[in-house]
């Protein structure tokens, strides 16, 4: 099994704390800094950084496109997350 542990940087005028992670990633200002993701089986650790995040998926490099579907569509893949609900959800409500 592979597991691939992703985590995203936000920005926003909503408080995280006081809104809590759904109404945070549907306020209209926030906003994805980064998504940073490493798989347990690789030392390398892959950044996206703010520029590439304000793009829709399909706008990304071709080569992304086609490793991130392949790993999403693979059963022995895993995706994990610190938090597992924010990521979620910042990843619902903004990315996709």
């Amino acid at each position: 099994m592979i597991k691939v542990t992703k985590d995203f940087e936000t920005q926003s005028e909503c408080n995280l704390k006081k809104s809590g992670p759904y109404e945070y990633s549907r306020h209209e200002s926030t906003r994805v800094l980064c998504l940073s993701f490493k798989r347990n089986d690789s030392k390398k650790v892959h950044l996206f950084k703010f520029e590439q995040m304000q793009k829709q998926f399909s706008d990304f490099p071709i080569e992304f496109q086609k490793m991130w579907a392949s790993w999403v569509d693979h059963p022995d893949f895993v995706f994990s997350a610190h938090n597992s609900f924010f990521e979620l959800c910042i990843y619902e409500n903004i990315l996709v």
